[in-house]
């Protein structure tokens, strides 16, 4: 799997991925669905952060990864 993910975007998904879990957490946690839906949502963004791989720009042939 090549990675198609920019430091910049890394971070930025990561921030709001966190962002997203915090905010899930502090409305209520597992009580409602919209906050178990930001979660996950944040999860996801912190997930592919982490590992620079988005399945979604793979598809659309999109990347902010710099070229060497």
């Amino acid at each position: 799997m090549k990675t198609n993910q920019g430091l910049v975007e890394r971070i930025i998904r990561i921030a709001f991925g966190l962002g997203g879990i915090a905010g899930g957490y502090f409305m209520g946690g597992e009580s409602n669905y919209f906050s178990i839906g930001l979660m996950a949502a944040g999860a996801i963004l912190v997930g592919t952060g982490i590992i620079a791989y988005c399945p979604a720009w793979h598809v659309l042939g999109i990347s902010t990864r710099q070229e060497k």
